[in-house]
Formats: C-alpha cells, structure tokens, sequence
C-alpha cells in the first residue's frame, strides 16, 4: 500500500497537532510545527526500549530512512503492523487513531460502529 508521509495529522476538532522540539541542555525552543505521520513515525521507529536486539534496530533504522527518504512509500503489511506498534507504544489515542485512520482505514471502520452519531438538538 501506498502512503504519503507527508500527511498533518489532526485533532479531532480538525486543527493540526502541533509539536515543539527543545533542547534540554540549553532551553532553546524551536516554533511549534504541524506533527505529519512522517515525523510522528520517525521519532516512533527510535523510540525504543533496551529489549530491542541490533536487528530489530536494523530494521527500524530501514524503515525510517525510507520514509524520510520519500514522501510517499510502498509498505507491506506487515511494515505496517510493525509502524502502528511502534506508534502505539510512542504516542497517546489521538496520534494513534489518526495514523491507524491512514496506515488502515479498515480496522477503524471496523470499530468505528460502535460510534454513535451526533444527534441534532432540537429547539
């Protein structure tokens, strides 16, 4: 499947997310940028723990550099199994949803009857 990683993700009141990056030795802090699924996957990818062994670094890495190297790349299932866990264990249930809206719009169909639609409110 094909994906654009260049896509902003949104809040649920549709406004971009927004996401500041800081250095912690000086204080300095960059302008708030619009979080893409790119940037929210990259920093996921490298966002792991000590129980990760060298090849499973490897294989983060990869991906990580073919999503940064492309706007749009061609990822496999299980490529992105392996993004949305990556994500899932990173970022909270906005990030989350929004990328698995992208990554499969299926499985967020599959869950979403259980939503209940707004109802008018009558006056």
């Amino acid at each position: 499947m094909q994906i654009n990683f260049d896509i902003v993700l949104r809040t649920l009141d549709d406004k971009p997310i927004k996401v500041g990056d800081g250095c912690g030795t000086c204080g300095h802090v960059e302008e708030p940028k619009d979080l893409t699924l790119e940037h929210a996957s990259i920093t996921s990818l490298f966002n792991i723990g000590q129980d990760v062994k060298a090849a499973g670094k490897l294989e983060r890495y990869i991906l990580a550099q073919r999503i940064k190297q492309h706007p749009v790349v061609e990822l496999s299932a299980e490529d992105i199994t392996f993004l949305r866990k990556a994500i899932g264990d990173t970022y909270g249930p906005l990030v989350y949803g929004r990328v698995t809206e992208i990554l499969d719009p299926g499985e967020v169909k599959k869950l979403s009857g259980a939503v209940e639609e707004p109802k008018a409110v009558e006056e």
